[in-house]
């Protein structure tokens, strides 16, 4: 069963998004925000599968995360998830993500088939 790695600063949306994840069979590791995300990867990098973030948190963002992990383990597979556009995060000052981007609200049918498709069409079953 693959696990993701959860990482949401908003503590109801993570709770949603990891209930909706466990339903479809995937185990979820929960961090608040990227930096408690980095060093959960630092501690236990391979018990993950996927990384699953928010764009935009505290501490640390989302592609800050990405861009950490793509540089130490470029073979992880990442998700990145916001309530925000693309156009609208780049007027934010983010960067247009290097990795697929699911756009708040999203049914759990479309996050189950963007993780699926991000881990090379994994099932859980």
């Amino acid at each position: 069963m693959p696990t993701v790695l959860l990482v949401e600063d908003e503590g109801a949306v993570r709770e949603v998004v990891a209930r909706m994840l466990r339903q479809a069979g995937y185990d979820v590791v929960q961090a608040s925000d990227g930096r408690d995300a980095w060093a959960y990867l630092r501690r236990a990098p391979l018990r993950i599968d996927l990384v699953l973030a928010d764009v935009v948190m505290p501490q640390m963002t989302g592609t800050e995360l990405v861009a950490l992990v793509l540089e130490h383990r470029p073979d992880l597979p990442i998700v990145l998830m916001s309530g925000f556009s693309l156009e609208a995060l780049e007027q934010r000052g983010l960067a247009r993500p290097l990795v697929p981007l699911l756009t708040k609200p999203f049914t759990q049918q479309e996050l189950v088939a963007v993780v699926a498709r991000a881990l090379g069409g994994a099932s859980t079953s």
